[in-house]
């Protein structure tokens, strides 16, 4: 799993006028390729792991 902070892919994508959920998935995309250099891995211990619970409906 990799964390991003938001502000970080917000100034690196520039000024947009338009704003949907495609294009913000694509300027994800671009960002995490462009920066896959400086990229550092998250990992969540076990110990959160187990004792998370699954989401209900």
């Amino acid at each position: 799993m990799r964390l991003e902070n938001p502000l970080q892919i917000k100034q690196s994508t520039g000024i947009k006028r338009l704003k949907n959920d495609k294009i913000d998935s694509r300027d994800i995309a671009l960002h995490a390729y462009r920066f896959q250099d400086k990229a550092k891995c998250f990992h969540l211990p076990d110990k959160v792991l187990k004792s998370s619970t699954p989401f209900r409906d």
